[in-house]
């Protein structure tokens, strides 16, 4: 072997993992970044996921990877192909994890507004009719009102 030889594997190893590093950090950034911003618009963790979180540590394991190519010794068409599709599957999986969980913000309610009363006359009719039911279901003429509402005493 010839200081050249050994010269060029060198550089083989650094310019792959060089390459995969800066293409995963690449697609890390964008995917933490972006992502967010489009697919849920009212998440306000974007712009900090892709800076600190999904860019550097999509950078780490894009070297990991490089390496990892380097010494199975792929030929350049190959260590394309794999880091394109490598590439693409990160994409996925950051999307997916930086992509909040949807959450319920709120109910509809169907109703219609049938007469006007005072409160206080409301209410009275509420708990008379709450009383007046030994099972405890408050499901009758005057409300529509699940089971599950608690009556309390007054």
């Amino acid at each position: 072997m010839t200081i050249e030889n050994n010269e060029n594997k060198a550089i083989s190893w650094a310019s792959r993992s060089a390459t995969w590093a800066l293409t995963f950090g690449i697609v890390g950034f964008l995917s933490g970044f972006i992502g967010p911003m489009i697919f849920n618009p009212s998440a306000n963790q974007g712009p900090m996921l892709g800076i600190f979180i999904t860019g550097p540590a999509a950078f780490v394991v894009g070297g990991l990877f490089g390496a990892i190519s380097a010494f199975n010794k792929l030929s350049t068409r190959h260590n394309l192909y794999a880091l394109i599709v490598c590439s693409v599957f990160v994409t996925g999986f950051l999307i997916n994890v930086s992509v909040p969980e949807p959450r319920t913000l709120g109910f509809v309610v169907d109703a219609e507004i049938r007469d006007c009363k005072f409160a206080e006359s409301a209410l009275a009719t509420f708990f008379f009719a709450a009383k007046a039911d030994p099972t405890g279901s408050i499901i009758g003429p005057t409300t529509h009102l699940p089971a599950m509402v608690h009556v309390w005493e007054l």
